[in-house]
């Protein structure tokens, strides 16, 4: 009727058979999770965040992006505020005399380039870097200055 080796805890005295349940149920076993299961976690996780601040709607197939927070106009051209780009600070354009200036972020100055066509800078505003467009298709091919318009 008793078994000699399970005891109680707290007294030490044998404990019989029928005092222990007929069926156990099997623990869950805990397993590490997979770097794949990670990384769905992770995913889950800033689409939720996203929703939670409002930069993700569901029923929009895409985020629209937009380099530009805020437009403003001098006497010389129209600027662009540019807070996404890491290089530029800002860029403006002068559509009478096809002037591009462009501010830097690092030594805050501004240079201008003269003779710019319009059409190229609708493509410099549509482009996904800013920085790269500014490197292959403007530096080095107009005539600039440095400071003053």
């Amino acid at each position: 009727m008793f078994d000699t080796d399970k005891f109680c805890r707290s007294c030490g005295a044998a404990v019989p058979r029928f005092a222990e349940p007929f069926f156990v149920p099997p623990q869950p076993r805990k397993r590490k999770l997979w770097w794949y299961e990670w990384v769905l976690i992770g995913l889950a996780a800033l689409i939720v965040l996203e929703y939670i601040n409002g930069l993700f709607d569901p029923g929009q197939q895409y985020i629209e992006r937009s380099y530009y927070s805020e437009r403003y106009e001098t006497e010389e051209m129209v600027w662009l505020k540019t807070p996404d780009s890491t290089v530029i600070s800002r860029i403006g354009y002068n559509e009478d005399e096809e002037v591009l200036g462009i501010t830097f972020r690092k030594a805050g100055s501004t240079y201008y380039y003269y003779d710019y066509p319009s059409d190229l800078w609708e493509e410099f505003l549509d482009a996904d870097s800013l920085i790269d467009y500014y490197n292959r298709n403007i530096r080095g091919q107009y005539s600039s200055s440095k400071g003053d318009y």
